[in-house]
């Protein structure tokens, strides 16, 4: 599902009105060249994929923003939630949006004006 730009637009905003962009995940968050920010895609998607969500913590960290699909779930607490959100590279202001579904990985989207 590709998102529109509005929708890009609130996640982004999301994202780093909640501090994401000064999350913990250095080695992914720092300045890339074009070829090397694809290829840190890549790995990122192939080491989560599939992973449940206390992989994901173990290996990123808990995420600083998080979106339940419910609105009727007040107080999502991370492990609650469907959605994480990470941050990706600061400089291009882009964010990771991880999808679980059942307590596993089923979609990473990059997000962001540079996205």
């Amino acid at each position: 599902m590709q998102a529109s730009g509005i929708t890009r637009s609130w996640i982004g905003a999301l994202a780093y009105a909640a501090g994401v962009v000064r999350g913990s995940v250095d080695a992914l968050a720092a300045p890339m060249e074009p070829t090397r920010r694809h290829d840190k895609r890549g790995l990122l998607l192939r080491t989560i994929r599939g992973q449940s969500k206390r992989q994901v913590a173990r290996l990123l960290g808990l995420p600083r923003a998080a979106e339940a699909d419910s609105p009727s779930v007040i107080g999502t607490t991370i492990w609650i939630a469907n959605t994480w959100y990470y941050p990706f590279d600061a400089v291009r202001e882009t964010a990771v949006a991880v999808r679980f579904d059942r307590d596993r990985v089923v979609k990473v989207e990059f997000i962001g004006v540079g996205g």
